[in-house]
């Protein structure tokens, strides 16, 4: 979990972007200085919506997360410079439920349902 939060704090500070700082509504999609699209995302209601992606300078893609009113939901992924999956996280009701990629379950919640490994 720290190191998810880690993450997340680095790529929000990396982007620019924060919950109080985003757009209003809407699509959009913002750029590194070198033209390559840096981050890709929604907000309904000033909230994250749908899957936002992160990219590097050299337009790999670099984190992939979804989120619904704002929470985390679903498989989130993350990405070297290369393009290989070093990270894979599951999320029900915004609560991260389990480390896909090594199958640690975290915490039992209860009613959080885990996606399983296909």
């Amino acid at each position: 979990m720290k190191k998810l939060i880690l993450i997340s704090a680095f790529l929000f500070s990396f982007n620019g972007w924060t919950d109080d700082g985003l757009p209003p509504d809407g699509s959009f999609v913002s750029y590194h200085s070198n033209g390559q699209i840096k981050l890709t995302g929604k907000v309904v209601d000033r909230k994250k919506s749908g899957v936002w992606e992160y990219y590097y300078d050299n337009g790999q893609l670099q984190q992939k997360e979804k989120y619904r009113n704002g929470e985390p939901i679903g498989a989130w992924k993350s990405f070297d410079l290369k393009g290989k999956l070093i990270g894979q996280y599951w999320y029900g009701n915004g609560i991260k439920a389990s480390d896909i990629k090594n199958k640690e379950h975290i915490r039992d919640y209860g009613t959080i349902k885990i996606k399983p490994n296909k």
